[in-house]
């Protein structure tokens, strides 16, 4: 005889601009399946919260190469060498300490390396 097997939750977050009627539908689908949300929680777009605000005004795109680089591992050296010297240390640290803003070639070639949206780049 099978016994029963305890699932973990599941949770679905949807992005700003979802069809309602996508969300309707995997409501109606899935309901089974889907816990509701508790009527003390409600939500906010988070553009619009003061977390963001905050968190978005330290992600500049110096500090988005840095932390990209540190977890690859790359010293500024090596990140020079990936992008076939075509750019000095000096430049890394200059785009790192935002003393230099990132063109949007280093920009695009950037965000091809570290697999993340051109964007946080400019």
């Amino acid at each position: 005889m099978p016994k029963p097997i305890n699932a973990p939750h599941i949770s679905l977050h949807f992005r700003n601009g979802v069809p309602q009627e996508v969300i309707n539908k995997i409501t109606r689908e899935y309901s089974e399946w889907i816990d509701s949300i508790d009527d003390d929680e409600s939500l906010v777009d988070w553009a619009t919260t003061e977390l963001h605000k905050e968190i978005s005004s330290q992600l500049t795109p110096g500090n988005t190469l840095a932390s990209m680089r540190d977890a690859h591992g790359l010293t500024q050296t090596e990140l020079c060498q990936i992008l076939n010297n075509e750019v000095s240390t000096k430049n890394i640290s200059d785009w790192e300490n935002g003393r230099r803003i990132i063109s949007k070639k280093w920009a695009n070639r950037l965000s091809h390396e570290f697999k993340i949206p051109l964007e946080m780049f400019l």
